[in-house]
């Protein structure tokens, strides 16, 4: 018994140090004032987004006196960066695509607008965390279009089940479509209830100084501090398997696919993405590119800059053992070679993989010279002024890569599954062709375990006559500023999920320049998923007029994933255990090298919100979610005074 109470007696003192930590240092709340003002009027002129979604890198557009070097302009990235630059924090953000925002970027082609990776996003209504948290980072610039009911509908097979938003509502839905289950949807919900309360455990096992997490998973107390934790650990269906015998049933409470079969994922993690929408989903008004649009401003207030086009090529490691800064592969205009940027601090927004994997590799031979306190943010790499090794300079990161902490952490995990899409362009506006702001979730039957096993186990060449689920969304029947925008047009986009073995022969090839054999096989899958929506929307069949398909190799390619995968490292039992929870934080066995993103915690923008918010939290020791709650609080009371 009094193991216990010693443990909640350190995890009291732990969270009086951090309450005090707050008070006595006011002024370091980045989160202490809710935005300025409401939201501008949309942007629409391209040459104004490109300004900042476009900002090309050069050595001239480096601030001096950086404190942080973020690596990847994704959600995370921009989260972490925003979050310091709120801090007052000079804050350089690197991207190696064309234009910021990562999975939260858009393209156009012939008149239609695609987001590559925001469908809809759950939690967005006033005053919850999440909107408070993003409002903060953009200014509360963004504009949240609610979608209507049904905002999900599920195949499985010849039937169809609809997901409505509403505490009451969702469940009120399903009892409806299943009314001898209602005894095990009640039973859901609650244990729904239970994960939403408790899911911030699951950050604070990241925060917990190492010792302590050590000592509550290896005494197997954390299970003892809430049900979340075997909930985490819990195979999804084999909890669903006790909930009910209906197989459409048990189908539908994880149907919300990511790449993993329910089998092999967590029962916690299904349960809070059903529970993620059962307030509502939404979508950005102006597409998902508002997202960065308005989170870069910020950091470039605080001194910073976000500059696109700047692949990172490794991370520089002082003779300590230290991340000091990073080197930029040049443009094609400066010449050849690279470009070292200093700084005290390195985050990476590139994946556990790209991270561990590709970065701290060592650097080629006779590396330059670094000042252990670089006076400049930026050296054009001189020659040696002194041998390598010698205090000061940085080494070949081998020692680090391959460092026992380095080792571990990569053991722990394994790169998700990869992603083929479709865009397709229609000849009509949304309202014009009565497309639905409905997600479509389509499956040929309710057993996803087999599945998952049999189409996971396809060769190549079975793939296209043997597609299993996909998932169909129209983005210009979500956003009311569409039409305006791409006015007579509209587009459909089709997701399905793919191995990169599937693609691999093609690794290393140039998008557009992959070979011919490379074009029949993407085309042969990407029309085989066009001619399954047009069966379900055939009043679309004459309306096509442009289809472009992503196949992993793609996401590889604009996205940095290794291995074309959407959501970082795999999303299984594994990765949701208590170890590898505590283990994959922000701080990494590399002084000075932080990650953030989906890695850090789970997929999706809000997870890698999340992850980003758990970054910077590390960085400033400061318990940032106590300052979003207290703003939370002061926006609720504020708005109760104005409606009084």
């Amino acid at each position: 018994m009094w193991v216990p109470l010693l443990l909640l007696l350190a995890l009291a003192t732990l969270a009086l140090g951090l309450v005090a930590h707050r008070l006595l240092a006011p002024g370091g709340n980045p989160f202490a004032q809710p935005p300025p003002g409401p939201p501008r009027p949309l942007v629409m002129d391209p040459r104004a987004r490109d300004k900042v979604l476009k900002r090309g890198f050069s050595a001239q557009r480096v601030p001096a006196e950086l404190d942080a070097v973020v690596i990847g302009s994704g959600m995370g990235g921009l989260a972490a960066a925003g979050t310091l630059a709120k801090a007052g924090k000079r804050v350089l953000v690197l991207e190696q695509h064309d234009q910021a925002g990562g999975c939260c970027h858009t393209f156009q082609e012939r008149g239609n607008e695609f987001d590559v990776g925001i469908h809809y996003v759950g939690q967005m209504h006033e005053g919850s965390m999440l909107r408070v948290a993003l409002d903060q980072l953009t200014d509360g610039q963004l504009c949240w279009q609610r979608l209507p009911d049904p905002y999900d509908e599920v195949t499985l097979g010849p039937r169809r089940y609809q997901l409505r938003a509403g505490k009451a509502a969702f469940a009120a839905a399903l009892e409806e479509q299943f009314p001898q289950e209602k005894a095990a949807i009640r039973e859901f919900m609650r244990l729904s209830k239970v994960a939403s309360r408790h899911v911030a455990l699951l950050a604070v096992l990241k925060m917990v100084p190492r010792w302590l997490a050590a000592l509550l998973v290896r005494s197997g107390l954390v299970y003892r501090l809430s049900p979340v934790f075997r909930m985490a650990a819990a195979s999804h269906s084999e909890a669903v398997a006790q909930l009910t015998n209906d197989p459409d049933l048990r189908a539908l409470l994880g149907y919300l696919f990511y790449g993993t079969a329910p089998r092999d994922s967590s029962f916690l993690v299904n349960v809070l993405m059903v529970h993620h929408y059962q307030r509502g989903a939404w979508y950005p008004r102006g597409g998902g590119s508002e997202i960065a649009f308005h989170a870069v401003p910020p950091i470039e207030r605080a001194g910073g800059a976000v500059l696109v086009r700047a692949p990172v090529t490794r991370i520089l490691v002082s003779s300590a053992g230290a991340a000091v800064g990073v080197a930029v592969q040049k443009g094609p205009g400066e010449g050849q070679g690279e470009v070292q940027i200093f700084a005290p601090l390195v985050i990476s927004d590139a994946g556990v993989f790209n991270t561990f994997g590709k970065l701290l590799p060592p650097p080629p031979p006779q590396p330059p010279s670094v000042p252990s306190v670089p006076s400049s943010p930026l050296s054009p790499a001189p020659p040696h002024s002194h041998p390598p090794g010698s205090p000061g300079s940085p080494r070949p990161g081998c020692e680090v890569a391959v460092s026992p902490g380095v080792r571990a952490r990569l053991a722990m995990v394994r790169p998700g599954m990869g992603s083929f899409l479709v865009f397709a362009g229609l000849r009509g506006s949304a309202a014009q062709l009565g497309l639905p702001p409905t997600n479509f979730w389509i499956y040929p039957h309710n057993d996803l375990d087999a599945m998952m096993t049999r189409y996971a186990a396809l060769s190549r060449d079975e793939v296209p006559e043997n597609l299993a689920m996909m998932f169909i969304t129209f983005p210009a029947a979500k956003d009311p500023t569409y039409e305006q925008r791409h006015p007579g047009r509209s587009c459909m986009t089709i997701l399905t999920m793919a191995r990169y073995e599937w693609f691999e022969e093609w690794a290393g090839t140039w998008p557009r320049h992959r070979g011919p054999e490379y074009q029949r096989y993407k085309s042969a899958i990407a029309q085989r998923l066009l001619e399954r929506a047009l069966q379900r929307f055939p009043h679309l069949r004459d309306k096509v007029d442009f289809v472009e398909a992503a196949s992993p190799l793609t996401n590889q390619h604009y996205l940095g994933a290794p291995r074309g995968e959407m959501y970082g490292a795999e999303h299984d039992l594994g990765r949701f255990t208590p170890a590898v929870v505590a283990a994959m934080r922000a701080d990494t066995p590399v002084k000075n090298l932080y990650l953030t993103g989906q890695d850090v915690f789970s997929c999706g923008l809000a997870g890698a919100l999340h992850g980003g918010l758990l970054c910077a939290s590390a960085v400033l020791g400061r318990l940032l979610y106590l300052d979003l709650l207290l703003l939370k609080k002061k926006i609720k009371r504020r708005r109760g005074r104005q409606a009084a």
